[in-house]
């Protein structure tokens, strides 16, 4: 054997007595072994990126080279193993005792790869660098940089789409009322000149949002625009259905109350309050409902094409789509304050 004096430290992550392959990834190598012409041999391997050095067992080399390893695991006759001074350490910090090392030409390209001689059941390991060299691995790292949110304004900035429109719940709500019902048609209102041009421009925005549109066919019913004050001094336009509402069927849905959910709140940790834009606005009427909710206003009649307060149905249709989105998240009990 030849000599060498590098006094090198490789960490080789685990040399195991037993093998369980199917919690292990395994390949086999072609390698071009010394003293063996031109042939190519495989050589199975396990990839073992915790690993600085490959290994190859004394119980593979003897499978390649069986005269040139005696009974008592002694190499003899092979110039071509380097002797050398490298110590092994595996991960609990204890040297790995090794024969010397060699040196096989792998894969496609047969570039070099030393192999260090161990006597042990475990399987040939191919270290985190020939992983690498025979492009049996990749390592994708990308740099994040994370903001913390401490606000709602950095909440807007992250998603400024999320907070400028309305949701849309998948479907159309269909409004029921009594067969025997008698529509009825409200007169318009008079309004405060003072508001005029206001209320003009609060339904103007309604209708390029896509929540109410002019109605210029014959209506069965048709209600009184009614409206209030935000608290940021916003107009917030509705009806008043007083007697549509006598006649609509309600679905009855029953809404969770504190003290029916509390106790899914043990052990809990986060607390997330959401408040929906126009949650009534993000469902969907279809057209026979839509009809029902026209109104007067001093600039001609419009109807709604989704849900709209004041509404017998509205309170509880409007918590039944959120509550079943939310619903889908596991363990995520949900109590709506509509």
């Amino acid at each position: 054997m030849d000599s060498a004096t590098d006094d090198d430290e490789f960490y080789v992550n685990t040399v195991d007595s037993t093998v369980d392959e199917r919690e292990e990834i395994f390949t086999r190598i072609p390698a071009k072994v010394p003293e063996r012409g031109s042939a190519v041999m495989k050589i199975k391997c396990k990839l073992d990126t915790g690993a600085n050095a490959n290994i190859l067992t004394l119980r593979s080399f003897r499978q390649i080279y069986s005269n040139k390893v005696t009974k008592n695991n002694k190499i003899v006759n092979a110039s071509f193993v380097q002797q050398s001074n490298t110590k092994l350490i595996g991960y609990s910090g204890e040297p790995i005792r090794h024969s010397g090392s060699v040196v096989f030409e792998c894969g496609k390209a047969k570039l070099p790869h030393k192999f260090f001689l161990v006597d042990t059941d475990g399987p040939n390991i191919l270290g985190l660098q020939g992983c690498r060299a025979l492009d049996l691995i990749k390592i994708n790292c990308q740099i994040q940089h994370t903001k913390p949110i401490k606000d709602v304004q950095d909440l807007q900035s992250i998603y400024p789409t999320q907070f400028d429109q309305i949701g849309n719940f998948e479907g159309t709500f269909h409004i029921k009322i009594d067969k025997d019902a008698s529509p009825v048609v409200h007169p318009p209102r008079k309004y405060p000149v003072n508001i005029l041009k206001e209320l003009e421009g609060e339904l103007k925005r309604m209708e390029q949002l896509g929540v109410i549109r002019k109605e210029n066919e014959p209506t069965d019913w048709v209600s009184s625009l009614a409206f209030s004050r935000k608290a940021n001094g916003k107009l917030r336009i509705c009806l008043d259905p007083k007697d549509l509402n006598k006649v609509i069927k309600r679905t009855h849905h029953k809404i969770p109350t504190l003290e029916e959910i509390s106790h899914k709140f043990s052990g809990a940790r986060y607390f997330s309050k959401l408040d929906a834009q126009h949650g009534y606005w993000a469902i969907h009427l279809d057209e026979s409902s839509s009809k029902l909710t026209t109104f007067n206003s001093p600039f001609g009649r419009y109807s709604f094409w989704r849900n709209v307060t004041n509404l017998r149905l509205a309170y509880e249709d409007s918590a039944v789509c959120p509550t079943g989105l939310i619903h889908a998240v596991e363990k995520s009990p949900v109590f709506l304050v509509i």
